[in-house]
This record gives structure tokens, sequence and C-alpha cells, in this order.
């Protein structure tokens, strides 16, 4: 609660930020909203770890929808 960043009632869906991902994925799915959630050990606040897994996941979705065409 000391931290600037800090919302009342945002530790409601969990007291960490995987357990309120994990909340969100929960609420999504049984709403029929289909989930990725990949957990990346190590990570911690340096995003620039996540940009291999940020290209496979858009890679993935934009193959699925025709969008990204590999060579044959």
């Amino acid at each position: 609660p000391e931290d600037a960043w800090w919302m009342a009632g945002a530790d409601l869906a969990g007291a960490t930020r995987l357990e309120r991902l994990a909340a969100l994925r929960h609420s999504f799915e049984a709403h029929g909203i289909a989930v990725r959630h990949d957990i990346i050990p190590g990570v911690g606040h340096d995003d620039r770890t996540l940009l291999g897994t940020v290209k496979d996941f858009f890679a993935a979705v934009l193959n699925d929808r025709g969008v990204v065409r590999t060579p044959a």
C-alpha cells in the first residue's frame, strides 16, 4: 500500500502478480475467452527478456489468422 502504483482492491484477485494474472485467466476462460498464459521464470521487471516470447506469441496468432505466410 505504500507504493505509488498501489490501487485499493488490487489484491482482491490475488496477493501477487502471478496470482492476479491467474485469476484474470480464469475469469476470461469462464466467459469463453481463449487464453494463452506464458510464465517465464526469472524475468522480474526486466521486460527486455520477454521479447522472444512476445514474438512467438504474435507469430502464432498471426499465422492462425492467415496473416503471416511462411515460405513453402
